[in-house]
């Protein structure tokens, strides 16, 4: 989980200890078992980590003003409205909702973006929301690697274990354009993206800006 350090600047690396860097996760789930930890039947983790999974929801309707929850339009990118969403907080990129639209092929569309401005759900084919470039802001750079070239590496999004080799072009304040060598299909922004040369980690960003925002040509009445 090497990943989890991309962050991390070197006066910390300098003075951080992993006595269990060597080990893979099923070999410390064993030893875990073996001592009795209560960490034992824990599933990994890959949504909020402090609470349980699908939660979050119920996080959010509590603890948010109700103007972000409101209900709204569901749209196609032309502007084709499609239905009524319940709160955009209640839904993720690439997701297919369980709505009852009438057409059968329009059920088989996923989230492709949220169009905040129209408080819309914005739908389509899986494939509409496929890009192969996007910026990624605040890296972290591990090393003393020369990139001011860029370079080509392997990266991972998010808690993902799937490689994505891709080509990083420098850009300014820290930014960086990263192009994969094949389109990847709904983009997380708002999650880190990490760098690796073979299993070496040199690096890492968050993910800000796909090549074209999608929004919806639906306007106010």
């Amino acid at each position: 989980q090497s990943h989890l350090f991309f962050d991390l600047k070197q006066d910390l690396l300098a003075r951080m200890i992993t006595p269990m860097g060597e080990l893979l996760r099923t070999n410390v789930e064993k030893m875990a078992f073996t001592f009795r930890l209560k960490c034992t039947k824990r599933p990994l983790t890959r949504e909020t980590c402090f609470i349980d999974s699908g939660q979050y929801k119920e996080i959010v309707q509590k603890n948010s003003s109700e103007m972000y929850r409101l209900w709204g339009t569901v749209a196609m990118p032309d502007g084709h409205v499609l239905g009524r969403h319940h709160g955009l907080y209640q839904y993720q990129l690439g997701e297919k909702p369980d709505f009852k639209f009438d057409k059968a092929e329009y059920r088989e569309y996923v989230v492709l973006a949220f169009d905040i401005r129209m408080n819309a759900l914005i739908m389509g084919p899986a494939s509409e929301g496929s890009k192969t470039g996007v910026m990624a802001i605040n890296t972290n750079w591990i090393g003393s690697q020369d990139f001011s070239r860029g370079f080509t590496a392997t990266a991972r999004i998010g808690m993902s274990d799937v490689d994505l080799p891709c080509t990083v072009t420098l850009l300014a304040d820290k930014s960086v354009w990263i192009e994969f060598q094949k389109p990847q299909e709904s983009i997380p922004l708002g999650q880190p993206i990490v760098f690796y040369h073979d299993e070496i980690l040199i690096g890492g960003a968050w993910l800000e800006t796909l090549t074209e925002p999608i929004h919806t040509r639906l306007r106010p009445k």
